[in-house]
């Protein structure tokens, strides 16, 4: 787990990757405590909707932890990607709120949480809905509700998923 911190923290120094900022996100599941951490990269593309908003793709590559809360319970590693978009307001201050739909993979590091959570492969993809407010003088702060569901889609026959409710602060460089 270490060595997969200390790696993403590496590569989200390089300059070329132009790093946007960093989260933490912290939640529960069915059967599990999340702990995330994640480098997140503002793409410059903004579609614009004509009424004062703009959709806004990002990346978050990170990692976690997993907490089983059941008996034999495990604590499970994760890496991720997930890409997202946001639509938000044309605004570069002040307090603007924003939805937030995406899509993931996860590679964890077990399938089984506990006794009770089987989620059968150890590729997992996501989809989340958010919503959030961004604040401070240079918006540098954002705060979001994130409910996401994770399952090994069709790999193994047991699939019984996973949701998650989370909420996540990032720090916008």
């Amino acid at each position: 787990m270490r060595r997969l911190l200390t790696s993403l923290l590496l590569l989200s120094a390089a300059p070329v990757w132009a790093l946007s900022g960093m989260s933490i996100e912290i939640g529960h599941a069915d059967n599990a405590r999340i702990l995330r951490a994640s480098s997140v990269w503002n793409l410059d593309q903004h579609r614009s909707s004509g009424a004062g908003w703009h959709l806004a793709p990002q990346i978050h590559v990170g990692v976690g932890a997993w907490n089983g809360t059941a008996t034999n319970k495990k604590t499970v590693a994760e890496i991720f990607v997930a890409p997202s978009v946001r639509y938000r307001p044309n605004a570069s201050s002040g307090q603007q709120p924003y939805i937030e739909a995406g899509l993931g993979a996860h590679l964890i590091s077990e399938s089984r949480l506990d006794d009770q959570r089987d989620l059968g492969a150890n590729l997992l993809v996501s989809e989340h809905l958010a919503m959030g407010v961004v604040f401070g003088d240079r918006s540098q702060y954002d705060l979001s509700y994130r409910f996401q569901h994770m399952d090994n889609a069709g790999q193994r026959t047991a699939n019984p998923g996973l949701n998650a409710h989370q909420v996540r602060l990032l720090y916008n460089y």
